[in-house]
């Protein structure tokens, strides 16, 4: 199966503005699971300079940069991907304690970004635990009882703008978008020592609703295992349903675009249209 995307963002300003240097994060993960056949980034207007790069999570970043001032900004990136069939269990634990929560990660320095929780609370502490507790305090079925708690237990709504809310806040409210879910399975993870990283994407069944919108999920590090997705807002563990895009430990290091402007009392709306079509 072939997916291509088409995923045009365009940001309207209500006077010219200067354009600050912007990074954009809509290239698809090219890995084992996912073949990047092809992509191609416009942006208007045309920037000064553009530079290709990967970041430090490995995401494929376009860090473009400007001159002179414009009202509005259109970015436009086209891929075309081919993901093979993936058993996200396929894998054994290089460290049996691994197996068992809370995890003690070996490499303790290496995972702390994906450990951290400025946060934290003491509810989803409690949660967690509990959680862990009905999965018999191991780490497979932790993490996928966990998918279906969060699911089961969750409203799911759409939010076209906003940072991701606060885990403890989706947690009592009992409702968010893709990334409110993606935060809460992220941070009842890490309060059970599980190394985890926000991500965001795109999934197959995008292709069937109205308006399409990109998704987001959560990664965990597993000694043997590597980066394992699980979809929260879904229930389930990643497989090849999913395109990923870009993965980062704070979700802001993860949006499609992150930039600014300069200009005195400008302001600013955003309109996104995505296309996903599949091919045999």
């Amino acid at each position: 199966m072939v997916f291509e995307i088409s995923h045009t963002t365009v940001y309207s300003y209500s006077r010219p503005v200067f354009l600050e240097p912007h990074t954009v994060r809509l290239r698809p993960r090219a890995d084992f699971a996912l073949k990047v056949i092809d992509f191609e980034l416009v942006i208007e207007p045309s920037p000064a300079g553009v530079t290709h790069a990967l970041d430090l999570d490995g995401n494929a970043v376009a860090h473009a940069w400007f001159t002179g001032t414009s009202d509005a900004l259109t970015i436009k990136a086209v891929s075309r991907t081919e993901p093979s069939a993936r058993n996200p269990f396929d894998f054994i634990f290089l460290e049996p304690a691994a197996e068992k929560l809370p995890l003690r990660y070996s490499g303790a320095t290496a995972v702390a970004p994906y450990l951290a929780r400025p946060r934290a609370s003491a509810e989803i502490d409690r949660w967690a635990e509990s959680v862990a507790f009905s999965a018999g305090g191991e780490t497979l079925p932790f993490l996928v009882a966990l998918c279906q708690a969060i699911r089961d237990r969750s409203v799911y709504m759409i939010r076209e703008e906003g940072d991701p809310k606060a885990a403890a806040e989706t947690f009592n409210s009992q409702q968010g978008s893709c990334r409110d879910l993606a935060v809460l399975f992220i941070d009842a993870c890490r309060a059970q020592g599980i190394p985890a990283r926000f991500v965001s994407g795109y999934h197959e069944s995008s292709m069937y609703e109205e308006k399409h919108y990109m998704h987001a999920w959560g990664e965990v590090y597993l000694p043997g295992g590597g980066w394992r997705g699980f979809d929260p807002t879904l229930g389930m563990a990643v497989a090849e349903a999913h395109i990923p895009v870009a993965a980062a430990a704070d979700p802001k290091d993860a949006a499609p675009v992150s930039g600014s402007f300069r200009g005195n009392g400008v302001t600013r709306s955003l309109q996104a249209h995505i296309e996903i079509s599949s091919s045999a």
